[in-house]
């Protein structure tokens, strides 16, 4: 049914749902329901966000499913480049196309780091635990680090060997 600019199936309502995602709805609420894109299995299924009808802003964002390769895509920005990747196994891949581990997770420079905490303003004081991974002539090691402070100072660092610093107050 075509409802004003709005399209419904299975529904004679479209226009009751949220105003700024009501354009395609499937489903009245009563039931399960699904929607499914069917290409061949050399080819791909995709969903792209678009802010514009040009370039890049064709593809904003987007997501992807290559059957070929097994493998679920999500992009960001006007690139059109992958930014995580599922793969068969459920590995997830985040600067990496071909996610080796449960999260793989690989950066763009020779510094990785993978933080889990909450930073606050500069200046004021943050818990954080990261794990990095330094590549270069002067550096060539795996550290965890727990940082407690705006300069990122750690206190506790594992690595080549175990070091501690500051406090833990």
């Amino acid at each position: 049914a075509e409802f004003t600019n709005k399209v419904g199936i299975g529904t004679s309502s479209p226009s009751s749902l949220y105003s700024t995602a009501n354009q395609l709805v499937i489903g009245d609420g009563s039931a399960d329901v699904g929607m499914t894109i069917y290409t061949p299995s050399s080819g791909s299924g995709r969903i792209f966000f678009a802010d514009g009808l040009s370039s890049g802003s064709q593809y904003a964002a987007f997501i992807s499913y290559n059957h070929a390769d097994q493998k679920m895509l999500f992009g960001t920005g006007s690139t059109g480049s992958t930014d995580v990747t599922i793969n068969q196994y459920g590995n997830v891949g985040i600067g990496t196309a071909s996610p080796t581990y449960g999260l793989d997770l690989l950066g763009a420079t020779n510094y990785k780091t993978v933080r889990i905490g909450q930073a606050t303003a500069t200046g004021t004081k943050r818990q954080a635990i990261a794990a990095r991974h330094y590549t270069s002539s002067e550096q060539d090691h795996n550290m965890i680090g727990m940082f407690t402070d705006s300069n990122t100072n750690s206190i506790l660092t594992i690595g080549g060997g175990l070091g501690v610093t500051g406090d833990f107050n």
